[in-house]
Formats: C-alpha cells, structure tokens, sequence
C-alpha cells in the first residue's frame, strides 16, 4: 500500500533525490497507513532537522500526494509547518513564533488555498493546517496582507483546526455555509475581513453539531455576539481588538477568555449567559459597568482571574467587577487569582475622569468576601520594583477559611528585593499581620518565588501556626 502520511525526510526522497538515512527519517516519526488514508504532513520540533533547502521538495510532495487521493476520501489531513518544539508558542506582540520558521516566505497563497479546497472536502474525520506567519516586523507587513484566503463554504470533517499564518479571510455567508459534521473548531493567526460575517456563521445553522470552539490570535474583531445552542466548550486567546464579546450558550460548560486586553478598557463589555458553566477562566476582565454575567450558580472552578492590590480608577473598577463574580459563583470550590502589585505606587496618575492627579491607593484589602467553598487555592503575584502585596495576600487567606491545598507563585518585574520609599503606600499598611487565619484543613501547602523579606517570612509564619494539619515534609 502507498505510504499515507509523509514527513519532511521521507517526502524528499520520494521528490527531491536520494534517501534519507534511517536516522533521518526517524526524527520526523513514523510512516501512518490505513484504510480509508490518513495523510501525515510535518515539519517536525526543531528548525535544525528541517533544513530550509529542504523545504521546495517538501511543498512539491504535498501537492503530489494530495493529487494522487484528488477522487478519495481520506480518514484525516494534516498539514504542519509549524515547528512542534517543547515550550513552543506565539508572540502576538510580535505577530511571530518563539521560534523562527524561514520556511514560511516560501508558502504561497496558492498551496493553502488547494490544501484549505482539498481538506475541507476530502478530510471526513480530521483536518488540521498550521502555517506560520512571514518573518515578523514592519517591512514583512505588506507581504502578509498579501496572503488572502476564503474559507471554503463546507467541510466534512468533524474536528478542524486552522492556523493560517496572519492571512486575511473571508467567511461565507452563513446561508450558504455548511459544516453540519464539525464538531470541534480551532481558528487561529488570522486577520477577518468581515467581523459580524465571523458571529453570524458560528451562530448560524450551519454548524449544527458544534460543541468545542476555539479562537485565537485574531484581528480585526472587535465586537463578538455568540448564540450557539449546543457549545459545550469556548476559548477565546488573544483576539487584539475585541472590547465588546456576548455568549449565549445554554450548554456551555467550560469557557476561558484570555489576553484580549481591549476588552480591559473603558469601552469594554462582556456579557456572558451560560446557565449550565462550570468552569470559568478569565483574565481580560472589563471594568463592573460592562459586565453582564448570568452562570455564576453552577460554576465550580474559576481561574486566572485579575487582582489589584493597589492602583487607581480604572483598576478599582476591574476589581469590583472580578470580586462580583466572586460573589456570583458561591459554589465554586477551586480558585485561581493573578495578584497584581504595580509598578507605581506613590507616583501620580491621572485618574479614569480625567479630572486631575490622583494618588495610587490600596483597593483591595477590604473587599475580598467570604469564600468559604473554596477548598484549592492558587494566588500567582506580579510585583515591580519591591512592592508589598502582603495586607492584599493576607485578607485573601483569611477569608478562605476552609481551604485544603495552597499555592503561592511570586514574579518579580525588576531585581529590587523590597521598596525602599519609606512614604510609599505599601508601607501605609502595618498592622496586616493581625489577619486571623483559620486553615484547620490545610493539608498541602507550596510556596515558590519569596526572596526572604520580612513581610514574606511574616506571611509564612501566620500560615504555619494556623494550619496545624499540614504535611511537612
């Protein structure tokens, strides 16, 4: 039987010369046969085992074997041009990987275009298409807007996932869409050319089976209006302009919003429906006045939710919005918090009104409720230039008096060990240690980054003496 899934090695000797060694070959994983075909297309983890003269005889083989299955279906497809490295992930301020792939200049439109027809027609089980984006920077920016797709008005596959190197696409209309058998959805690394086409077509009939959906790395929406009955799961990752994102999903279990820093602004709004969540992650949080949330009863697990031991308007009114869903979701029993400590404290600001100067003061520490279902927390603390996150810390231990695992991760932002600015607010907050901690049954306890400080050392010893079932080791 013909050889159904090829790497980069194996594809060279069947287009571009002689045969690669054993070891070679090896590197890029094993050859995949069935019945109906799984075509295999990858470049592999490192850029040092794909060398770029390697890459036009790579491309050819593609085109070749998709040719020779033109009138079959095939079980899956997929095509990866994106190295697979450990640690391996896409910078979006860059609008590049972590690691280079040279190889992308030579991806035309033309091939994604045939690979997008054929996948999207022939894959009945799964397609997958990763291509990189062209080398990064201001002069590689007219290329990449020269690359623009459409996406075909079908497919038959049930799970698709689409990374499509920064191109420009075009969505068909939802009346003329088709994707009754998609039951998972990844797009990634591209640019709408229509955003109301994007909401209209994952709401739209078209894709009656869609449970699991995943948008990442995409620009050019700014507003995002999910109605999609049976989706059970959505991550929304990086989507740069996106200040405004409604989901009604009456089955929705799961749903992680991340890195979409302009819902954070004035403008933002996040109106969120999901009778039936049970797991929330949300790290763009938008400020209380554009926050709708109807789901808060049957979540059990919130994470990544945003922090502010000290700041100004605009950081008060994300807290009130993050401790308001705190409030919500009074079955939860797993939380995870980013404690954030900013780099300014003392400095002046202007505040949300534009009204004059305002001082950076602490928000924090007499708002934090009573969270007394949560059993498992993780707190990760962001603080620059030595500023003290312990009155915040402290008062959010105390009110999770029933917990039974505690994790504390601390990033500093600069190499200073503690603030030295003897009038800075964080030194405005003695007497934090008189928190009284209840943690009967804490039995797991892990604590990673503190440097020692006095506060720190504090911390640990108030936690220690009120966890008399803890596991020491």
């Amino acid at each position: 039987m013909e050889s159904s899934s090829i790497s980069a090695s194996a594809s060279r000797a069947a287009v571009a010369g002689p045969e690669p060694t054993p070891a070679r070959r090896a590197s890029h994983g094993p050859v995949l046969e069935g019945e109906p075909p799984r075509l295999r297309f990858t470049v592999g983890q490192y850029p040092s085992r794909f060398p770029l003269a390697d890459a036009p005889g790579f491309l050819s083989s593609i085109d070749a074997a998709l040719a020779r299955h033109a009138d079959a279906r095939v079980e899956s497809l997929e095509i990866s041009l994106v190295f697979r490295a450990p640690h391996q992930h896409y910078i979006a301020s860059i609008g590049a990987y972590a690691t280079e792939h040279p190889h992308a200049a030579l991806v035309g439109a033309d091939h994604v275009r045939a690979w997008l027809r054929y996948g999207t027609g022939r894959a009945a089980g799964s397609f997958v298409l990763e291509v990189p984006p062209r080398a990064s920077g201001a002069a590689a920016e007219a290329e990449k807007s020269g690359m623009a797709l459409e996406l075909p008005h079908s497919a038959v596959a049930a799970s698709m996932a689409l990374t499509l190197g920064d191109a420009t696409l075009a969505l068909p209309a939802p009346s003329d869409a088709s994707f009754h058998a998609l039951a998972e959805f990844l797009l990634s690394n591209a640019r709408i050319s229509d955003e109301h086409r994007l909401s209209g077509l994952l709401s739209s009939p078209s894709f009656p089976r869609l449970k699991r959906l995943r948008l990442e790395h995409l620009a050019g929406v700014g507003e995002l209006d999910l109605c999609v009955g049976g989706l059970e799961e959505l991550t929304i990752v990086g989507l740069r302009d996106l200040w405004c994102l409604q989901v009604n999903a009456p089955c929705l279990r799961r749903l992680s919003v991340t890195e979409c820093f302009r819902l954070e602004s004035s403008a933002g709004e996040l109106a969120i429906a999901a009778p039936a969540l049970e797991a929330l992650t949300c790290s763009s949080m938008c400020r209380m006045q554009g926050l709708q949330f109807d789901g808060g009863p049957s979540v059990r697990e919130i994470g990544g939710l945003p922090l502010w031991t000290h700041g100004h308007a605009n950081h008060d009114a994300r807290n009130e919005a993050a401790i308001w869903i705190l409030k919500q979701c009074t079955a939860a029993h797993r939380l995870s918090l980013h404690l954030h400590a900013p780099s300014y404290m003392r400095e002046a600001l202007v505040d949300a009104m534009d009204s004059g100067m305002a001082d950076c003061d602490s928000i924090l520490v007499d708002d934090i409720p009573h969270l007394l279902n949560i059993t498992a927390l993780t707190v990760s603390i962001s603080t620059w230039n030595g500023h003290s996150y312990a009155a915040s810390l402290a008062r959010l231990i105390a009110q999770c008096s029933n917990l039974e695992d505690l994790s504390i991760e601390v990033m500093r932002g600069t190499d200073k060990p503690a603030c030295s600015d003897r009038a800075c607010v964080c030194h405005d907050e003695d007497g934090w240690e008189n928190q009284q901690l209840s943690l009967k049954r804490l039995v797991h306890l892990d604590i990673a980054g503190f440097q020692g400080l006095d506060y720190e050392e504090r911390l640990v010893q108030m936690i220690l003496a009120a966890a008399p079932a803890l596991k020491r080791e």
